[in-house]
Order: structure tokens, then sequence, then C-alpha cells
């Protein structure tokens, strides 16, 4: 799920891969640094938290969070049944979309 990330210096945009209670993991262009304070934005939920992992690869770089105060479980099946919401509607949409190029009826 796109999501943001805050850090001291700037906000950029991210991908939510995982979630849970105590931590999410997310992708970055960049990877950060171990250590480094940072606040996930998604949604109505703004959670503060400390980079604990960073892998790196070609494609970018996977961090792990540990949030300083866990997110309440009602949060996290929120944002799970959001995130099964957007994956099954961006579906469709692309869908319609080959639909239309495949017909003619968009260029």
């Amino acid at each position: 799920m796109p999501a943001r990330l805050q850090t001291m210096y700037d906000t950029r945009p991210c991908i939510l891969l995982d979630l849970s209670q105590t931590g999410a993991q997310i992708g970055l262009r960049e990877p950060l640094k171990k250590g480094a304070d940072v606040i996930l934005l998604f949604k109505d939920i703004d959670q503060f938290g400390t980079v604990v992992r960073c892998a790196e690869s070609q494609e970018g770089s996977i961090n792990g969070i540990n949030f300083e105060t866990p997110l309440s479980k009602e949060d996290v099946l929120q944002i799970r049944r959001y995130t099964d919401y957007y994956e099954a509607h961006t579906i469709r949409d692309l869908k319609g979309e080959a639909r239309a190029w495949v017909s003619g009826a968009k260029r």
C-alpha cells in the first residue's frame, strides 16, 4: 500500500509491505539508517517509530520499523481490510483500462 514516511529531514513516499501492532516493513527507494526516528503516515494513522532493520537491493530498500507505542488491534484490522479493498479496486481499474485499450476505446 502506498504510504508516506516522515523523517527529521523530509517526507517521502513509501510502500507499506507488512504491518503488525508493534511495527511495519516498508519499501523505499533510498534506505534509511538503522536507529533513525520516523513517523509512518497512512490514512488516519501517524505512528512514531525507529528503524531497526535495513536491507538494500538494486530496486530499493526494505526497512523494518519498531513502533514506540503499539497500534490497537482494531487499527491493524482496519488497515488490512482497507488494503484488501484497495487491491481489488486497483485490479478492477487495471482490467478496465486493458479492455478499453484492446477495444480501441482509449489511446
